[in-house]
């Protein structure tokens, strides 16, 4: 869990940083930075989708998670848990909601976030997460820069998916393996595609209640290593 806290740490320090620089940045400057951080998202996103053999194993997966979160309404659940917050700390940044669930997906959709919270739980080789660390720093300092305190606040998100990863990898020790990592950061991989094309301005994409997609390749993954 170390690599976790590092991580949240991570990501609260680069929102202050990035608020702080916000007051000096223009906003051509911050529209240029979020385009190219978009095209980043996109970039990373499409070398995560291309290491799946199966691309079938993929659509599926896509398709059966984008069912599952429609039907639990996860986009709805998520604005509830912004507007939450915001009400809770009285904050009137009208930015909130939408930094909130930009960052959040930002940090928590991927495959360093699902692998290296694995690995930080079957072995404690917090490497990976040590590393998603820096990435998520500098993407928190763009990103609040632009949007806002919305941003320190997926911190949040962050400890919880993580961490639960992390603990739920430390007793699945014999299934997380193989073909699991693989389909489940390849389905990463294609939402990353999608907050890249909504942070970037170019299409947006409901990745939110895509979410379920990335676990339901995982239970693809190993039912295929077992036939």
């Amino acid at each position: 869990m170390i690599g976790v806290a590092v991580d949240v740490l991570g990501v609260l320090l680069g929102t202050l940083i990035g608020m702080g620089l916000g007051k000096g940045i223009n906003e051509r400057m911050n529209v240029t930075l979020m385009q190219g951080m978009g095209l980043a998202a996109i970039l990373i996103g499409a070398k995560m989708a291309v290491t799946a053999e199966d691309d079938l194993i993929v659509i599926v997966s896509i398709v059966i998670g984008g069912v599952i979160g429609e039907l639990c309404r996860l986009e709805d659940r998520l604005n509830h848990m912004g507007d939450w917050l915001k009400g809770c700390f009285s904050i009137k940044d009208e930015n909130f909601i939408n930094a909130f669930m930009t960052a959040s997906l930002l940090f928590c959709v991927g495959a360093m976030s699902i692998v290296g919270a694995i690995e930080a739980g079957l072995s404690g080789n917090n490497e990976i997460l040590f590393i998603k660390t820096i990435l998520d720093f500098v993407t928190a300092v763009v990103l609040a820069s632009s949007l806002g305190i919305g941003v320190g606040f997926s911190a949040i998100l962050v400890l919880g998916f993580q961490g639960s990863i992390a603990i739920l990898a430390g007793m699945m020790q014999y299934i997380l393996v193989g073909d699991v990592i693989t389909y489940m950061s390849a389905v990463g991989g294609v939402l990353i595609i999608g907050v890249g094309l909504t942070v970037s301005g170019i299409k947006a994409i409901n990745v939110t209640n895509l979410l379920p997609s990335v676990f339901v390749a995982g239970a693809m993954g190993y039912f295929t290593m077992m036939m």
